[in-house]
Parts: C-alpha cells; sequence; structure tokens
C-alpha cells in the first residue's frame, strides 16, 4: 500500500470519529462499515452541510503531516551531520 492509499484511508476514519454532531458522525462511521466504505463516505460529505468543513480538515491534516514528516527529516540530517 503507497502512501496516498494510505491517506485515502485514514482521513476519513478520523474526520468521522472527530466529528461532533453525533448523528452525522454515526453515518459517517456506518458507511465506513459497509461495502465501498469511501464511495459511501464520499457520498455522505458530498451531500451534508459538512463538505467545505471536511476538505479544510484534509488540507489542515496533510499540511501538519507534511510539517511533521520534514521536521523528522530535518532532525534525521541534524543527527547525522554531528
Amino acid at each position: 500500500m503507497n502512501a496516498q492509499q494510505l491517506l485515502n484511508e485514514i482521513l476519513p476514519i478520523l474526520y468521522a470519529v472527530k466529528e461532533d454532531p453525533v448523528k452525522l458522525q454515526d453515518k459517517l462511521i456506518n458507511a465506513l462499515n459497509r461495502k465501498r466504505p469511501f464511495a459511501n463516505f464520499k457520498f455522505i460529505i458530498d451531500s451534508s452541510p459538512y463538505r467545505r468543513e471536511w476538505f479544510g480538515f484534509k488540507k489542515q491534516w496533510m499540511e501538519d503531516h507534511v510539517k511533521e514528516l520534514l521536521m523528522s527529516e530535518l532532525q534525521e540530517n541534524d543527527t547525522e551531520n554531528e
């Protein structure tokens, strides 16, 4: 499994678990437990008022993840250069 596939699988789960409105959270978790989980997740998000929030969450998570990777790489380089 490559990084993009992993990202596509993890992000919907993280969003579903963190989502505040319990009704939406339940729908998303149920969607992820059925056949074609990510298509079901996308359908629910696209037909909800939380679509924009989902994309904001996804963007922020990706930015944070890249920052963590860069910091880790910098720390490894610093350790190697000492």
